[in-house]
């Protein structure tokens, strides 16, 4: 009984997350530090080519997420959440009569109380993020279209300084082939004081210029900056070509995204 209670418990809780979105999509997104790419010494990989699918399969792989729908979206709308959350709750209360003290047997066999907390944990995870994170897509001529994501990560002090890590993903959603030729960027301190800025049209990112196909290809690199303050802004552009035929150059918009040193002063 007491497992039952906590488990109606930890599905209010859930519920009343949900409704902090105020009925935002919720965009699932890896942390930073589960990224393949990665900026920091000591990694290799900073950028490549990545898969056509979204985080949800791996950040909610102990729940029974159905096949297609809600596993394969970036977002999911509130009613799509309240969905999994209920049928979670109701599967959770069948096991607790069934399971009479026996181990799970699986990942998908979590307790009502487990897979609960592990819920609520992940969805808070997912708001800190997009506090932290921009999502813009931009459409031009000719069927181009590129949606630029980024999202910041808080990796520690360096000195005086803070240093803070990016992960920027571009994905092809248009019907025609695209391909980076430069950028734009801005890097400002709290008090919105310029950190450094790199002009429009410097060539490429991270040394390349990633060729995208249309309907989903997907490019990640990994950068970072370091600031004075415990906490800062970044935006800017890549310039783009559409590569189809009588392409002409676009600029695909990176929109604002925060730096956040939690638990720090300055």
């Amino acid at each position: 009984m007491a497992e039952a209670a906590l488990t109606v418990t930890l599905y209010r809780a859930l519920l009343a997350t949900v409704r902090s979105l105020k009925g935002e999509c919720l965009r699932l997104r890896l942390p930073v530090e589960q990224s393949a790419a990665q900026w920091l010494r000591g990694h290799a990989k900073q950028f490549g080519y990545v898969p056509r699918s979204s985080a949800a399969r791996e950040l909610f792989a102990p729940l029974a997420l159905p096949d297609g729908g809600p596993a394969g979206a970036a977002e999911l709308q509130p009613a799509t959440v309240r969905g999994i959350i209920r049928s979670e709750f109701r599967r959770a209360l069948a096991q607790q009569h069934d399971r009479r003290g026996q181990e799970p047997e699986s990942a998908h066999q979590l307790s009502g109380v487990d897979a609960g907390l592990f819920a609520l944990k992940q969805l808070h995870a997912q708001l800190e993020l997009a506090r932290r994170s921009s999502t813009v897509i931009t459409q031009a001529e000719n069927g181009a279209a590129v949606m630029v994501e980024a999202t910041s990560a808080y990796r520690g002090r360096d000195g005086p300084n803070f240093v803070f890590q990016y992960r920027v993903r571009l994905t092809n959603v248009g019907s025609v082939a695209v391909q980076v030729i430069g950028r734009s960027w801005s890097i400002r301190n709290a008090d919105d004081s310029e950190h450094a800025s790199v002009p429009r049209g410097s060539p490429g990112i991270v040394g390349q210029s990633p060729r995208l196909e249309p309907d989903g290809d997907a490019f990640e690199y990994a950068s970072g900056t370091t600031l004075a303050t415990a906490g800062g802004s970044v935006s800017g552009s890549l310039q783009m070509m559409s590569l189809a035929e009588g392409g002409v150059p676009f600029d695909a918009e990176v929109g604002t995204f925060m730096c956040i040193a939690e638990g720090e002063t300055k």
